[in-house]
């Protein structure tokens, strides 16, 4: 049986982040590249201040019904991902240039340069922190490519 003591500090915890998610900032979403490397399309840290963090889960180039799209084209699917992550961040209330931070799972390393080129038409804003690694096989088979990301979005 526990202390009445010892069950005061996980309902302080618990009451806290209740006050902490329920309190709106006090500014909006702002963004600090450290140590960009424009030439690679990314940023080796990316600081931010309010807004709401959104965490998005490997999101690969499906159709609405979890089909592959532009089977055998890298850049064709890399389209169809961004497509995908730009409804799930619309969805969310943001936009692609909220993502702060990507993983980039992709079956080959070949298509590194590829991907830079095209990321770069993407965040105008500035670039969020980025990995970019090889994996045998990815949830959707066929698919060349795979994004988890942390985006934080303006309340």
């Amino acid at each position: 049986m526990m202390k009445p003591l010892l069950m005061i500090k996980p309902l302080l915890t618990i009451l806290l982040c209740s006050i902490a998610m329920l309190s709106p900032p006090a500014l909006a979403q702002e963004r600090e590249m450290i140590m960009p490397v424009p030439a690679s399309a990314y940023s080796q840290a990316v600081k931010t201040t309010g807004g709401v963090l959104v965490f998005l889960a490997g999101i690969g180039p499906t159709d609405e019904q979890g089909n592959l799209v532009a089977p055998g084209d890298f850049a064709g699917q890399i389209k169809q991902t961004w497509k995908n992550i730009d409804q799930a961040m619309a969805k969310a209330g943001g936009t692609l240039e909220d993502i702060v931070t990507m993983t980039v799972f992709t079956t080959e390393r070949r298509w590194g340069e590829t991907f830079t080129h095209m990321r770069k038409d993407v965040f105008k804003k500035g670039y969020p922190s980025s990995a970019f690694m090889e994996a045998a096989k990815l949830l959707t088979p066929g698919a060349f490519i795979e994004i988890r990301a942390i985006a934080m979005v303006k309340q």
